[in-house]
């Protein structure tokens, strides 16, 4: 169980990294909780920009990590 609380949601950073690396341009992710957010760690050429409105798109908000 990998679950962090983040705004009084419990959160599961496999299934945010698992969205992350369904993006183009996306080769790997990582997602941690860090001063009561989200953050999220991507390597390969992708737009960060982009890749957040991709999930804004497909997930609920309190999942879409904020940097």
């Amino acid at each position: 169980d990998e679950q962090v609380k983040v705004r009084g949601f419990r959160i599961e950073p496999g299934e945010v990294e698992a969205a992350l690396r369904a993006q183009p341009g996306v080769g790997d992710a990582a997602v941690v909780a860090h001063d009561g957010r989200l953050v999220a760690y991507l390597v390969g050429d992708a737009d960060p920009a982009e890749v957040r409105a991709a999930l804004t798109g497909t997930l609920p908000g309190h999942l879409v990590p904020s940097a």
